[in-house]
């Protein structure tokens, strides 16, 4: 081992992507062979391949808007094929941790801190296993670190990017959008940083750079609410929100009024079924869908079309339990979930080998690195503030970029919400090895 430790760093000396790659394929395989090549499937994953096979006929009339197209179309591509589809993720893995090694350099030239972020996107064992997943979590996480990748790539934090910069730009933040629509707000968040970075320099420049930042997305999002509309009669991005949207009021559907006494009692009644046995409680109001399912065959779009005059009704009168089941729903955001069909393991060592890896080290280790990784974020925020120290950077981006997202989705969906984080896992990694490696200089110079 000592020989070959000098060889091994020379390598990674000499061709850091190479290396990294090869990591990644290594640890990839390993994960293909001990779970013998299984795809995994989820409740999601139905939905997902359903759209994928209408888009693969340029079908979408009657389509139940259930879904968004990003996902899908990409099944679309690997024509429908579900291998192609892991093997399409796993090559996304594989790149999206070659990103992450080389914004880190460039932005920062924090090697070990690179090297360190590349290698635990390529070992930690829920970002393989939703490489085999039918679900967008690796897909978004791609989508996402290519977008910011081109930000520091094109230089938008210090000269700002010229038109046809921002033209490839919009079109990632779009397609990330159409894979996960909670980024709806990474192109205006964008859009306005840019605002802010360029306005007092460029006014007119940065006025058309913020627009085409925004008008893919945007189109987007008009289409496929005016889609759904058609196909369904509800105008929402899908036809999930107003049961998302339901989530929020759990614990305060009880103050629903009469004209509602129908849907109150029923999730009230699947809410505390579901409390007595120690269930999944934000889920109950599937159970409500089920059940109003079988009794009048309402399709999906038309229950969250009941569920909106309830849900306005709660939120509007009632604002301080919705913001308390915000702060629930945000708690739960910094989670960590495992996605994998433990029974699809063949052999025993491999099956128990991951559970013992996830469960003793990874698990705990990831719950404690979100933990410091929000104290660090306000943290410096909030000690910019103090000092006044007003230049947008890519560090406060990010930090103000995650925070906001996390406190978005709180806003309008309670339940899976560990899965909502997923896509801001290199973050939260860069951060807390970045002052990770701050404090253990520090620690240096004092001994």
């Amino acid at each position: 081992m000592n020989r070959w430790l000098p060889i091994l760093k020379n390598f990674y000396a000499r061709k850091p992507f190479l290396a990294l790659a090869i990591i990644g394929f290594l640890s990839r395989l390993m994960v293909i062979i001990g779970y013998s090549g299984q795809v995994s499937f989820f409740g999601d994953s139905d939905g997902y391949i359903a759209l994928a096979q209408r888009l693969s006929q340029f079908d979408l009339n009657g389509y139940d808007g259930t879904r968004t197209p990003g996902f899908p179309a990409l099944l679309a591509l690997a024509g429908n094929n579900l291998y192609i589809l892991t093997l399409l993720q796993g090559i996304f893995g594989i790149i999206t941790s070659l990103l992450w090694y080389d914004i880190i350099t460039k932005e920062f030239n924090r090697k070990r801190v690179a090297f360190t972020v590349a290698v635990l996107l390529s070992t930690l064992l829920h970002v393989l296993f939703y490489e085999r997943a039918i679900l967008t979590e690796t897909l978004t996480l791609f989508m996402v670190s290519f977008s910011l990748w081109y930000l520091i790539k094109y230089r938008f934090f210090k000269e700002g990017f010229s038109w046809h910069h921002a033209i490839v730009c919009s079109v990632l933040m779009m397609i990330t959008f159409a894979v996960r629509p909670m980024f709806l707000i990474l192109p205006l968040f964008v859009a306005v940083c840019n605002l802010y970075l360029h306005l007092r320099k460029q006014k007119l420049k940065a006025f058309v750079v913020s627009l085409i930042l925004l008008t893919p997305t945007l189109l987007a999002y008009n289409y496929w609410v005016q889609l759904n509309k058609e196909n369904t009669g509800y105008a929402r991005m899908t036809s999930f929100t107003g049961i998302t949207m339901a989530q929020t009021t759990l614990n305060f559907v009880d103050e629903a009024p009469d004209e509602y006494a129908e849907l109150r009692d029923i999730y009230i009644r699947k809410r505390d079924s579901l409390t007595a046995i120690d269930g999944a409680v934000a889920m109950s109001i599937w159970q409500v869908y089920g059940e109003l399912q079988r009794k009048e065959g309402i399709t999906v779009a038309q229950f969250s079309q009941r569920l909106t005059p309830m849900n306005s009704y709660l939120i509007k009168n009632h604002p301080d339990r919705y913001l308390k089941q915000v702060a629930i729903a945000w708690w739960d955001f910094w989670g960590t979930g495992m996605f994998w069909d433990y029974d699809a393991f063949k052999y025993t060592i491999p099956k128990k080998a991951s559970i013992g890896i996830w469960l003793i080290i990874q698990y705990p280790l990831l719950i404690v690195a979100k933990l410091i990784f929000v104290v660090l974020a306000f943290f410096i925020i909030l000690k910019r503030i103090v000092l006044k120290r007003w230049k947008l950077d890519f560090m406060l981006f990010i930090l103000l970029f995650t925070l906001g997202c996390s406190l978005a989705q709180a806003l309008v969906v309670y339940g899976s919400n560990s899965r909502f984080s997923f896509p801001f896992l290199p973050i939260i990694l860069f951060v807390i090895c970045y002052y990770g490696e701050n404090l253990w200089h520090r620690r240096k110079s004092l001994f």
